[in-house]
């Protein structure tokens, strides 16, 4: 039974063969970008937050503090973590 998914470009039918693969016609193929024999491959739903709108959104704000130069980087965890003492709140307690 054939799926239909509104995405960018207008709907896309998807149906599901004999062994369980999703096939996409000629066309959403071209609009994907696949290529004959190029297999989609399908996100974990677990993965699923990724993709979110609102997680997309700051994926694009960090990239553009990349490209900006808005970041810092750091030798080696101790030095990571030497420079967020001057931030800390209360004083760190040396363990015995």
């Amino acid at each position: 039974m054939p799926l239909t998914t509104e995405r960018r470009g207008g709907p896309m039918k998807v149906t599901v063969n004999r062994d369980g693969d999703l096939v996409l016609d000629r066309a959403d193929k071209e609009r994907l970008g696949l290529h004959e024999g190029q297999r989609l491959t399908l996100p974990d739903p677990e993965d699923a937050w990724f993709g979110a709108p609102e997680w997309q959104e700051k994926e694009q704000a960090a990239d553009a503090d990349i490209a900006a130069g808005r970041v810092t980087t750091y030798a080696s965890d101790e030095e990571f973590l030497a420079s967020l003492e001057p931030r800390r709140r209360t004083p760190r307690v040396p363990q015995a």
